[in-house]
């Protein structure tokens, strides 16, 4: 670290290639804050630096307490969470925290710009602001919508049919007033960069300063998928094997479960194969669906999963619900693999080449057959043109944010 820092990046943990979209993310950004102003001008920590494994008794008590107090604050500030399932706004680091909080800045006195990735962090913007900090707010998706959305489907699903009862009431209230308190942290800050032009939108249209920062793989991350794509132009590309790759967060549970569904009533092509990996929790109605077509594998090593890209036909990006971005459409791309995705995948991201969308959840048969039958979907020349255009429009907006 350098007291000449004009950026400090706070993060909930290490931008590790091999964990889920949210980790990827984190390194982008900090690979291309890097990249444009420096390594000397970033200070880059994590919740470790902040809140330390306590190593007196002492310590520990006061971290319990603190970590009470916040609690109680999450209850006054949302009544009817203690009466559903889900959870709320991250609560409230108190006492030591803010205090580690304090001595890092008084250790870089030159820092213009803060950026949180947590929303737990941004509680600091009253600090950052009183000493003239700008503060950003980098979260890897609408945060008290991710926490509350399995249990809020099922409750509005029962409204459609109109046989919501009371608790169901109580869950969409719960959700919404979470929601309302995430806007009232992000009202305090002096941005908010998105991963999706959803949330990037609502944000408008609600009068927040927000921007759609978009994801695509960058520094190490783009090297290995430039990897995958030579291969697969070396290797045999097996006609009919189909990948879904997907971590264990509920709105892709959810999701993959509506396509096996959907599998189930339509059935798959006689040559076709759907391999389901990165996750080692099957949805919870997989056994019912009898789909001798579909193997589920769950987590394997990096090597296997390099090996079953290079020779996919497609990834199925089934996406249903949910907020944030999905990183693996944009890495897949990167990568040469074609994918098939549903429409909403679009309402986050704007069309990217090299992917089917399915604008309707029959149509998934048509697209896979499709697929069987073509070597790409969009040229080198139309990926490359693509990610220039993320590339500046991500650039363009941290350069406005954070260029003195």
């Amino acid at each position: 670290m350098t007291k000449n820092a004009k950026i400090l990046f706070v993060t909930s943990g290490p931008p590790n290639l091999r964990w889920g979209g949210g980790a990827r993310r984190t390194y982008q950004l900090l690979h291309e804050l890097r990249a444009m102003f420096g390594d000397d001008a970033i200070v880059y920590v994590t919740l470790s630096h902040l809140d330390p494994t306590p190593q007196a008794v002492s310590h520990w008590f006061l971290r319990k307490v603190h970590r009470a107090i916040a609690k109680f604050n999450d209850i006054i500030e949302n009544p009817l969470q203690p009466l559903s399932s889900g959870g709320s706004t991250p609560s409230r680091y108190l006492g030591h925290v803010r205090t580690n909080y304090l001595k890092l800045i008084d250790e870089h006195p030159n820092i213009e710009t803060c950026i949180f990735e947590n929303l737990t962090f941004s509680h600091f913007s009253k600090i950052n602001s009183s000493r003239g900090i700008k503060t950003i707010i980098a979260p890897w998706g609408l945060t008290s919508m991710l926490i509350n959305l399995p249990y809020m489907l099922p409750s509005l699903e029962k409204a459609k049919l109109k046989k919501d009862e009371f608790r169901d009431r109580v869950q969409i209230r719960s959700a919404a007033i979470a929601l309302a308190n995430e806007m009232l942290i992000s009202a305090a800050a002096d941005r908010t960069w998105y991963l999706s032009k959803i949330e990037s939108g609502f944000w408008h249209a609600a009068g927040l300063q927000a921007s759609y920062v978009p994801y695509y793989a960058a520094g190490e991350a783009s090297v290995e998928l430039e990897l995958i794509k030579e291969r697969r132009k070396q290797e045999k590309v097996r006609r009919g094997l189909f990948l879904i790759t997907s971590g264990p967060v509920d709105q892709n549970r959810i999701s993959l479960d509506s396509l096996l569904r959907q599998i189930s009533m339509e059935g798959l092509p006689r040559q076709a194969k759907v391999v389901i990996l990165g996750t080692s929790v099957p949805p919870e109605n997989y056994n019912k669906y009898q789909l001798p077509q579909v193997e589920f594998r769950g987590y394997v090593p990096q090597s296997e999963y390099d090996e079953f890209l290079g020779q996919a036909n497609a990834v199925l990006v089934p996406q249903v619900c949910g907020f944030g971005c999905l990183t693996r459409i944009s890495e897949m791309v990167a990568a040469g693999v074609p994918v098939i995705a549903d429409a909403m995948a679009a309402e986050a991201t704007g069309r990217v080449p090299g992917v089917v969308y399915v604008e309707e959840p029959t149509k998934w048969l048509g697209c896979i057959n499709e697929l069987m039958e073509r070597e790409t979907v969009a040229s080198e020349d139309e990926v490359t043109e693509w990610f220039n255009r993320e590339r500046n429009s991500l650039r363009l907006e941290m350069t406005r944010s954070c260029a003195a």
